[in-house]
């Protein structure tokens, strides 16, 4: 994978903290995002020290924003946990921390 700029906002929701992307800086396909994310959180190091992680599931979490077509939403939130030790990016889940930021 080729290296390319992809601005963001790293900021603490609550107890846990992360990268806010734009969602329209990032491609559309989630394999594509997992591994970007992967890439930018040092996921596969327990110390996520090729990355901006911090070795711990609470600081290795992704908030990707973009704005609503919904007119009852200003803003679409879609969440990643990117594991610390493994090659793995877990769209399922949802951070109210990360939310709050």
């Amino acid at each position: 994978m080729s290296q390319r700029e992809i601005p963001f906002l790293f900021m603490r929701g609550g107890t846990s903290r992360g990268p806010y992307f734009n969602a329209a800086d990032l491609p559309s396909d989630r394999d594509a995002i997992a591994a970007i994310l992967l890439k930018a959180v040092g996921a596969g190091h327990p110390l996520n020290i090729d990355g901006i992680g911090g070795g711990n599931a609470v600081t290795n979490k992704v908030a990707m924003l973009s704005q609503s077509a919904d007119d009852a939403a200003d803003i679409d939130y879609f969440f990643a946990q990117v594991s610390v030790t493994d090659q793995l990016v877990d769209f399922k889940p949802t951070c109210g921390n990360i939310l709050s930021g």
